[in-house]
């Protein structure tokens, strides 16, 4: 399962909120493909609930849910945070 640091978790808290989504909304990694592009993109959406089949992981103050395309891409991979000068970015570290 993907796991998340409080860094990363405290960036996608304030993305949230900045988005004007409930504090109890959490965060969906999915694949999005668009016409012009030749693979997909990883996407996030703040959503109320997972998709039935999306695993999940509560143990941050942001609901994470992944969507089945991801799980085995993701693996035990940690997303991470680290400041820019535009906000923090999030990165996936193996």
């Amino acid at each position: 399962m993907l796991k998340v640091t409080d860094e990363a978790a405290s960036a996608l808290a304030s993305a949230r909120s900045a988005s004007g989504k409930p504090d109890d909304y959490g965060v969906r990694f999915f694949l999005d493909q668009k016409e012009d592009e030749e693979r997909p993109r990883v996407e996030f959406a703040f959503v109320p609930s997972p998709e039935p089949d999306d695993e999940v992981s509560r143990e941050t103050k942001v609901p994470v849910f992944v969507a089945p395309a991801l799980v085995q891409a993701v693996g035990d991979a940690t997303l991470d945070a680290r400041p820019t000068g535009d906000g923090a970015e999030l990165i996936l570290r193996p």
